[in-house]
C-alpha cells in the first residue's frame, strides 16, 4: 500500500529529525512529504517515531492512503511525481 506522509512541523530542530527518520521508511517527494509503500504494522511504526518527536501542540500529520484508483486521478504539475515502486530497480 502507497502513503503519503505530509507533516507541519514548526521547530527547525524537530523539522530535521523527523525528516532524517522518514527517510528510513519511505521517499521523499517534497521536503515534508514522503511517499511511503509498506503495510499498516511498518507505517505505524513510522508513525509511532514520528510521534514522540512532534509536539503535538505546534505540529502536524497527516497520513493519506494512495489506492489503486486513486492513483489513475492524481494531477500532477512540475517536477515530482509518485514513484511506482514495481518499476523501480534497486542496484
Amino acid at each position: 500500500m502507497i502513503w503519503l506522509v505530509c507533516y507541519d512541523i514548526a521547530s527547525p530542530k524537530r523539522l530535521q529529525k523527523i525528516g532524517h527518520y522518514g527517510e528510513k521508511f519511505g521517499i521523499r517527494l517534497q521536503k515534508s512529504v514522503f511517499q511511503v509503500d509498506t503495510d499498516k504494522e511498518t507505517l505505524q511504526k513510522l508513525l509511532a517515531g514520528i510521534k514522540e518527536l512532534m509536539n503535538r501542540k505546534y505540529d502536524s500529520l497527516i497520513i493519506f492512503l494512495i489506492c489503486e484508483d486513486c492513483r489513475r486521478m492524481i494531477v500532477i504539475d512540475g517536477q515530482n511525481n509518485l514513484i511506482n515502486p514495481e518499476s523501480m530497480v534497486i542496484l
